[in-house]
């Protein structure tokens, strides 16, 4: 009987000693197909530039921001002006690095809830360690970002929207009204009490 043949899988760990630029090729690849604006490859040709220099690898700049704004494969996907102004603003990074290597990616929001009264974009962060998950983890990613877009432009939850906003106005005004009487009612104690002071 023939033992079944195992599939290799390739990890993105990279030696730091001596950059193996044949992955660091390969994961660009893999954000290239995902439209992400951000040149990997660039970044471990330059620290191992400066590795043959003899620098030492702890001395390297192995932290980047890598924004949402780099990933444009998103853009293609969302049309809504709501979605499309969170993933404008958010702050998040796209990825995590641990000595040069993508370690974990940023996972969209799936509680719609949290995404609308929060406005997190970001649900959580999940480890990568091979290219097939790094490419698993992007297009789950965008997968997701259909599915909030589709959500969002939907009649139902749009009129939701609406209506959210004018209870967040509604209550907006009443607490502006509560204060306006409050105050008046502060002003008018005052009087009596001056009043009262003048009588003595």
């Amino acid at each position: 009987m023939k033992a079944k043949a195992t599939k290799t899988r390739t990890t993105i760990s990279l030696n730091t000693l001596s950059i193996d630029l044949d992955k660091a090729r390969k994961i660009q690849a893999v954000l290239d197909k995902h439209e992400i604006n951000f040149n990997y490859l660039k970044k471990m040709e330059e620290c191992q530039e400066e590795i043959n220099k003899g620098i030492g690898f702890e001395d390297l700049p192995y932290e980047w921001k890598v924004s949402w704004n780099c990933f444009k494969g998103w853009k293609k996907i969302i049309k809504n002006q709501y979605l499309k102004r969170l993933f404008n603003e958010t702050s998040d990074s796209l990825f995590e690095f641990e000595n040069g290597n993508i370690c974990c990616v940023a996972i969209i929001q799936n509680d719609l809830d949290e995404l609308i009264k929060c406005e997190d974009v970001i649900n959580d962060f999940e480890d990568v360690v091979t290219l097939e998950e790094l490419d698993e983890k992007l297009t789950k990613n965008e997968k997701q970002l259909k599915h909030l877009n589709d959500l969002l432009d939907s009649d139902a939850v749009k009129n939701m929207n609406v209506r959210i906003e004018q209870i967040y106005k509604e209550k907006e005004d009443f607490e502006n009204m509560k204060n306006e009487e409050l105050e008046k009612i502060h002003r008018d104690i005052k009087k009596i009490a001056e009043l009262n002071k003048d009588f003595k």
